[in-house]
């Protein structure tokens, strides 16, 4: 009956709702990786948070499904379920917000883990090729010294526009801040 069906919609709410919390907090509280092996580690993690979220999806719909139609029989407590449905979407919306700007965020670190890594091995093979062409005993011409040293400026000119994307990672998001200021209020 109608009442069954209410407590059967609630209950369900309920249990989406926390799971959401919890996943919700597990997006958040990821660690900050520092290297490529450890940011593919957190995407392949992150992943697997959204396979578990898929897979949740059919009790969303079968929650859904059951609110409408406690709502279209013009249910007593219809204030209550429809707040309620209300409640289950919008954390819905924001579960998948928050997934999709972590998982731009770690492509994002990708990128630059990627970076820096190619950048010290560059830097690596810069630094040990100066001596030879600096050198007079092999024959090297000074034309061949300063195409090094330009080499070098921009290499550091790239590495120097990195260095900026590297900060702006660094530095938690302003919402991020914001959640943060709420949180421990």
């Amino acid at each position: 009956g109608s009442t069954a069906d209410k407590f059967r919609f609630f209950s369900m709410a309920r249990d989406l709702l926390s799971w959401m919390e919890s996943i919700i907090r597990q997006i958040e509280t990821q660690e900050r990786p520092r290297d490529v092996s450890s940011v593919e580690l957190l995407m392949k993690y992150h992943q697997g948070i959204n396979a578990e979220i898929e897979t949740r999806s059919k009790n969303f719909s079968a929650c859904l499904e059951l609110g409408e139609s406690l709502l279209q029989r013009q249910h007593q407590a219809s204030e209550e379920i429809r707040e309620k449905l209300q409640q289950v979407m919008s954390r819905r919306k924001e579960m998948n917000e928050k997934w999709e700007a972590r998982w731009e965020r770690l492509r994002m670190l990708l990128e630059v883990c990627q970076f820096s890594r190619d950048a010290s091995v560059a830097e690596a093979w810069l630094i040990a090729q100066e001596p030879y062409l600096a050198s007079g005993d092999f024959g090297h011409t000074v034309d061949s010294v300063e195409k090094l040293i330009k080499r070098h400026e921009a290499f550091e000119k790239s590495t120097a526009s990195w260095a900026e994307r590297f900060a702006a990672l660094e530095k938690p998001t302003t919402l991020e801040l914001k959640e943060r200021q709420i949180a421990e209020r």
